[in-house]
Order: structure tokens, then C-alpha cells, then sequence
């Protein structure tokens, strides 16, 4: 099973769409985690290593 980690910003519209595409992949492939970077603002360097070019201020 791959690892599949998904970044929301706190865009209403965005975090809408980008939990659709969460839902789109193959549970039974991927483990899915999404990761809220106004909830988790100590992710936010890793998201920026992930290639996340749109982050929330800290």
C-alpha cells in the first residue's frame, strides 16, 4: 500500500475539491491522510519538501 498525503490550505472551495480527489483514490491502494495546514501549522515545511507551492502563512 502506497502512502498518499493531501495538504489543504483553508480555502473553503479548495479544501472542497481537493477532499473530492482525496475520495477518488483506491482506498485499497493508498493510505490517505489529509492534513489540514491551518489545524497543523507544524506540517508546513513538510509540505513545502512535498512540493506544496501555496502555503498558509504561519
Amino acid at each position: 500500500m502506497r502512502n498518499a498525503q493531501i495538504y489543504l490550505a483553508e480555502c473553503p472551495v479548495c479544501v472542497n475539491a481537493e477532499r473530492t480527489a482525496a475520495e477518488c483514490l483506491d482506498r485499497n491502494r493508498f493510505k490517505v491522510e489529509i492534513i489540514h495546514l491551518g489545524e497543523h501549522e507544524g506540517r508546513i515545511a513538510e509540505a513545502r519538501r512535498a512540493g506544496v507551492k501555496s502555503v498558509p502563512p504561519r
